[in-house]
């Protein structure tokens, strides 16, 4: 009758999964199921609080991020370089599509930011394949273990998609451990020069 180990040391970010594990658990009896279900229902949501939402800290609103990290300034959405990226290219082709205004979740964008970042993805997916980035990763955290509270989308480009076990596992590094990007400065200076024109079409 006694509660799994991982109980003990569940990680916070992990709450749900654990729940979801412990409440199907077979050594766990209904009488401390229920204990668990009232525990985690007055338990704050830790896996949606970073850093930044402690400290009130959104990078996206930093005028300084703004200036280092701008590629492209639309209407309403930026197109800034990730200052760690995800490097499935030589040069760690990864840009970022944020909204000027600030908001958090995608049900929040008015269409007129909708319908500006999604033309804005669209020609620079167009603009990069036919450089030979045959290989695009679109992805948007939603709320849930957002490292920065501002809506934003993330596009990384790749040069061809891996597909043997050995080209898989070397991705992983990659993804796992992005380091910072010592020439941004000039990066970001070469692709505004690049992508102006394609995105003020």
């Amino acid at each position: 009758d006694a509660l799994p180990i991982c109980w003990i040391s569940a990680p916070s970010m992990s709450t749900r999964v654990l729940f979801q594990e412990l409440k199907t658990a077979m050594c766990v009896s209904k009488k401390q199921r229920k204990k668990i279900e009232e525990e985690f229902s007055v338990l704050p949501e830790l896996e949606n609080r970073t850093i930044e939402e402690k400290t009130g800290y959104d990078k996206f609103c930093d005028t300084q991020v703004i200036q280092n990290q701008c590629i492209y300034e639309g209407k309403e959405i930026r197109v800034l370089h990730d200052y760690a990226p995800i490097s499935l290219t030589k040069d760690g082709l990864h840009l970022l599509l944020v909204t000027k205004r600030h908001c958090v979740a995608s049900s929040e964008l008015t269409f007129s930011e909708f319908k500006e970042k999604f033309d804005l993805k669209q020609k620079l997916i167009k603009h990069f394949k036919e450089k030979g980035c045959t290989v695009v990763h679109n992805f948007e955290k939603n709320g849930w273990l957002q490292s920065v509270p501002h809506n934003h989308e993330h596009l990384v480009f790749g040069e061809k998609e891996p597909v043997t076990f050995l080209e898989k596992v070397g991705t992983v590094p990659k993804l796992a451990w992005r380091t910072r990007l010592p020439n941004l400065k000039e990066r970001v200076e070469v692709l505004s020069k690049e992508l102006f024109d394609v995105l003020k079409k």
